[in-house]
């Protein structure tokens, strides 16, 4: 299981446990720290679809918190002093500058051997002047327009050119690189999920959408997702079926790894072996559980063919059914499954699919052995049915992961 800590209010942050999105990717499960079921929406900032008009749908990662965010964009004291250098040094640039760099025309019909222009005095000085010009207007609408506007590319392309790196940046400080560069990635994510290309520009929707920003969601991807709003809420009876099936499979995934974390004889300095999220156990599990809430065979109480089952056999079921998450191809072994359920053997496995097969009769025991024909690289549905060891030519190895 993952913790997160979700913040609605600043400081006063309330600690859940995470336990998988909807198919829709617009609400994920989590227990509150009451070990509560409960259903999180968080409502994304960035637009719905330019051709579909679908909302936001979030990719599978597991969040890591949810705490309150707003963009600030503004010039501070600090800032307006090197503003103030900045024109100091653009202005002596100018007074530096050398006939081909004022003239550079020139210049070039002197490499082609053409008679260069006599340019007196007072035309060098009107050249100046013209520069000058050109750095007093630029200086004036960085000290006169605000910071957040001057972030829109489209109203004021090139504006803040100088100060995105180098020397000026530099000067500017962290604080003043920390807002770029989160205007830039805000930028970059909106076109993203707006699926436009970066030279699409719809300068107010963004800047727009960047202002409603209130929350922001970091992800195990490394991304963080910005948020207009979060709404915790109860499980519809629907939510509240996978709610439980995901609960419980944490729950054996929980149970399985305290197992395997025991340090074995002999090995007390060696320390207990780290097994979960880090060797992506949590990760495998959770795509199990996805792939059950949305496959064909749906885990609802309501489904005439499971209704009758029993949580345990329900579970299963689904086990029984499902791909190997970890193993592209392949079912989940019954070794495998055993250690979900509790650390029974493979055997025990065997015995118990048996049972559910009789108890449930033949359509139960087509969609196993359909299943299992599917996700088995080739194991015929008839063998399968007999829940016992059945090879392929595609499996060489000892290990079979239907066993």
């Amino acid at each position: 299981m993952t913790k997160l800590t979700i913040e609605l209010d600043e400081g006063d942050g309330q600690d859940y446990t995470f336990l998988g999105w909807k198919e829709d990717g617009l609400a994920f499960y989590a227990t509150s720290h009451k070990r509560r079921p409960v259903m999180v929406e968080p409502v994304s900032a960035y637009p719905d679809d330019r051709y579909t008009g679908e909302p936001y749908r979030f990719p599978r990662f597991i969040p890591q918190a949810i705490s309150p965010k707003r963009f600030k964009f503004a010039w501070t004291s600090r800032h307006r002093e090197v503003l103030g250098c900045w024109r100091a040094a653009k202005l002596a640039e100018v007074e530096a500058m050398t006939m081909e760099e004022i003239f550079p025309r020139d210049a070039v019909k002197g490499v082609f051997g053409m008679p260069r222009p006599v340019r007196t005095p007072a035309a060098v000085e009107g050249r100046r002047r013209e520069e000058r010009e050109k750095v007093e207007r630029h200086y004036d609408m960085l000290a006169k327009t605000s910071l957040h506007d001057l972030f829109d590319s489209v109203l004021y392309p090139n504006a803040l050119d100088e100060f995105r790196s180098g020397k000026w940046l530099g000067e500017m400080g962290d604080d003043f690189g920390s807002m770029l560069s989160q205007a830039v990635l805000f930028d970059a994510q909106w076109h993203m999920a707006h699926e436009a290309p970066s030279e699409y520009n719809n300068s107010q929707q963004m800047a727009c959408d960047r202002d409603a920003v209130n929350f922001v969601m970091p992800g195990d991807d490394g991304e963080k997702y910005y948020l207009r709003r979060v709404v915790m809420r109860p499980p519809t009876d629907r939510e509240a079926e996978a709610y439980a099936v995901l609960a419980e499979i944490w729950e054996e995934g929980h149970n399985v790894t305290q197992t395997e974390n025991q340090p074995s004889k002999g090995a007390a300095d060696e320390g207990p072996k780290v097994v979960g999220d880090s060797d992506n156990t949590h990760l495998a599990m959770l795509a199990e559980a996805q792939t059950m809430l949305s496959g064909g065979i749906l885990l609802s109480g309501r489904h005439t063919l499971v209704e009758k089952m029993a949580p345990k056999e329900r579970l299963l079921f689904n086990y029984l059914v499902t791909p190997n998450a970890q193993r592209s191809g392949w079912a989940i072994s019954y070794r495998e499954i055993g250690k979900r359920m509790g650390g029974v053997s493979a055997a025990e496995i065997q015995r118990r699919r048996k049972a559910l097969e009789a108890r449930h009769g033949r359509e139960i025991t087509r969609i196993i052995a359909e299943a299992r024909f599917k996700h088995d690289k080739g194991v015929n549905p008839d063998q399968c049915g007999s829940g016992g060891k059945v090879k392929t030519q595609n499996r060489e190895s000892k290990d079979d992961p239907s066993d």
